[in-house]
């Protein structure tokens, strides 16, 4: 599975609040990390929390939101 597969992307991290960064594509490889271990389920609502769960704990050079 590819990360253009799921469920959210780019752009919907940035409609979150994210500011696009350098980290914006790990986070969404973190994500898919999850998704095809079987830890979560590849929804929009799910991965949308589990993004914003990772940036809050992950501080970001040059913004997270």
């Amino acid at each position: 599975m590819k990360v253009l597969y799921l469920a959210i992307d780019g752009h919907r991290l940035i409609q979150l609040g994210i500011e696009p960064c350098p980290a914006m594509g790990d986070l969404l490889n973190k994500l898919l990390e999850r998704v095809t271990s079987g830890e979560m389920e590849n929804e929009a609502a799910a991965l949308e929390s589990a993004a914003l769960e990772l940036m809050d704990r992950v501080p970001v050079s040059g913004g997270a939101r």
